[in-house]
């Protein structure tokens, strides 16, 4: 069965300071264009997303927005080395004593020591990816199941309109079996209204209706667009990606059908053709929301 392009999933996985909530939309697009949205110091992590979200889903706008509960502003914190502040200040302390130096050290003179401070990075390489996985991959579930909902309901509105088209294209099979003889009734009335007691010539209107019935005919136009017209029916109901397939499809059942409009030069047969066209219309309208 077809997917729709359009969906949303939302899923929580973990407990307290690793707990994440994984948000994740899908709109219409030509291609699978992906944005993933995570709290900066867990950028690094965009990669496996990126890698589950291309697994999964094939065609669409898809926006990734990931939060973690209690998240810290900053993933480093600042570290003291010890024994290089017990290094600093005992001598600090030895060359206040022997030059007869005073004055205490403060904080802002610590800060000033080289080497003393280093910025530690937090480690959430194990137990926070693998949160954020689970809750991600449960989120994209969510979304591909809607994403099925929503094809289901277009599939069914694509095949009434192609039952639509079926009823159109087999009137105007039927309208084509008796147009020689209705082309025949018409041109000796046009003539008979031209001139008055007309004899017309049986052979030569014979050799009049079969050129006109050769150049109408469109028994090969009828063919194909029928064929067209099972196939488009077959790819809504099969598997797989269809979306571009049936935008094809539906291409060569217009260019039939104008056809056989432009040849037939018959008012019913044009009316049908119409008809068939304004549901081609909306077919293509509802392809733009099919993977």
């Amino acid at each position: 069965m077809i997917e729709g392009m359009t969906g949303f999933g939302r899923a929580t996985a973990g407990v307290g300071s690793y707990r994440w909530t994984v948000e994740i939309r899908s709109i219409n697009h030509r291609f699978l264009d992906c944005s993933i949205r995570l709290p900066g110091t867990f950028s690094s992590f965009e990669a496996d997303i990126q890698k589950m979200v291309e697994a999964c889903i094939r065609r669409g706008k898809v926006t990734v927005n990931a939060t973690l509960a209690n998240e810290k502003t900053s993933g480093e914190k600042l570290k003291v080395d010890l024994e290089k502040l017990k290094f600093y200040l005992k001598t600090l302390k030895t060359i206040a004593r022997r030059h007869h130096l005073q004055g205490q050290v403060g904080i802002r003179e610590l800060m000033m020591l080289p080497n003393l401070f280093t910025v530690e990075k937090r480690d959430f390489s194990k137990r926070y990816q693998a949160i954020l996985k689970e809750a991600a991959q449960n989120a994209i579930k969510k979304l591909l199941t809607m994403r099925v909902i929503e094809g289901r309901l277009i599939a069914k509105d694509l095949s009434k309109r192609i039952h639509q088209i079926k009823t159109a294209l087999h009137t105007i099979e039927a309208r084509c079996e008796g147009s020689p003889a209705r082309y025949q009734e018409q041109l000796t009335k046009k003539l008979e209204s031209l001139v008055e007691n007309l004899k017309l010539d049986p052979d030569r209107l014979a050799r009049e209706v079969a050129l006109q019935a050769e150049r109408s005919d469109i028994t090969e136009e009828l063919v194909r667009a029928k064929h067209h017209v099972d196939s488009l029916l077959k790819a809504i109901l099969g598997n797989g990606e269809a979306g571009r397939k049936l935008e094809f499809i539906v291409q060569e059942i217009q260019r039939e059908v104008n056809t056989m409009s432009a040849k037939a030069q018959d008012f019913h047969i044009s009316t049908d053709v119409v008809r068939i066209k304004s549901e081609l219309e909306k077919i293509r309208e509802q392809i733009q929301n099919i993977v």
